[in-house]
């Protein structure tokens, strides 16, 4: 008789044939009467890559998806269990059964499961596209936040806006983040930052949001601090925060005082000319021209916010800023 598939007989005489062993196979039947395809344990092949197979195989079975035997017809000892069929790793997966080797999962993906449970690694959709703020290349186990300064708003919905760290774009100018920002956050009022979408160094940092200079105040999320109005001023240089985050911060000009826009103080009206004010009115000390000559008769010191009237028995012209 024939030895079936799976089996060979070595020698004349033999009494039964004897089974290959297992991670080979034999598919010849015996149908087809050919001795030759039985009569050694040689025509026992071993597996191919992705396949294993129990004693007495015709046919090796293909390893399922999300594993993979890499061995290729070299060692049967890689094929001789279904326990060889490893599960694919990190930032891997088999959508197809009978696989050498587990696909990479593309940039902007990730697997974190490691060879642990073959079902996050036998379909490409157990490839998870990154959140916001984090990139990556191809087979990732994790996704990689983006640097300080820089961020990457797309929550997971496009792997191809993950796939490198250059989806990580640098904050815009008034604007600072941390490590994995979704979106940058605005400079506090009172601050400011010029750079726009240049330098992430420029951005890294709430401490990047520069106090305003004297005379200025600014909006949250400001590119540049803006000058208080002609008759105003802040004397605070770029200390406090809290000095320069609203209008009420630049403060009216005292009786006898004038400024410009973005003025650090008032300057004094001088001798012999005044500057009454009303003190709830920036526009009543705006410019050296509200500063007024006082009439004939009177006379005003420095910073003078009237006139003083020559006491009786002295006189003043009008042009004169000398005492009566």
């Amino acid at each position: 008789n024939m030895c079936k598939s799976g089996e060979y007989s070595p020698s004349d005489g033999s009494t039964q044939c004897t089974s290959c062993v297992a991670g080979k196979y034999l598919s010849d039947d015996g149908v087809s009467n050919d001795a030759s395809a039985h009569d050694s344990e040689e025509d026992c092949l071993i597996c191919g890559y992705g396949q294993w197979s129990d004693t007495k195989a015709q046919t090796c079975t293909k390893c399922e998806t999300g594993r993979y035997i890499s061995d290729d017809k070299a060692n049967k000892e890689n094929h001789d269990s279904i326990l060889d069929c490893a599960i694919c790793g990190e930032g891997k997966y088999a959508a197809v059964p009978g696989t050498k080797l587990c696909d990479s999962c593309p940039a902007g993906t990730f697997i974190e499961d490691d060879a642990a449970d073959v079902h996050l690694h036998n379909e490409a959709n157990d490839c998870i596209v990154c959140g916001s703020g984090q990139y990556s290349g191809d087979g990732s186990a994790l996704c990689t936040k983006c640097g300080a300064g820089l961020y990457l708003s797309d929550d997971g919905a496009n792997a191809g806006a993950h796939d490198g760290i250059a989806k990580c774009l640098v904050c815009a100018s008034g604007k600072f983040s941390s490590d994995g920002a979704q979106a940058c956050d605005l400079c506090p009022s009172g601050t400011h930052l010029v750079d726009d979408s240049v330098d992430a160094l420029n951005h890294d940092s709430i401490s990047d949001c520069g106090v305003c200079s004297s005379g200025k105040i600014s909006n949250r999320g400001a590119t540049n601090c803006v000058a208080c109005e002609g008759g105003r001023y802040i004397t605070d240089d770029s200390q406090t925060i809290t000095s320069h985050d609203e209008v009420s911060d630049c403060k009216i000009c005292l009786a006898g005082q004038w400024s410009i826009d973005g003025s650090a103080t008032c300057t004094k009206c001088v001798a012999g000319k005044f500057l009454s004010g009303h003190g709830y009115s920036a526009s009543y000390h705006f410019g050296i021209d509200k500063c007024i000559i006082c009439p004939s008769g009177t006379y005003a010191l420095e910073g003078s916010g009237q006139c003083e009237s020559c006491e009786a028995g002295k006189y003043l012209d009008v042009n004169s800023d000398l005492p009566c």
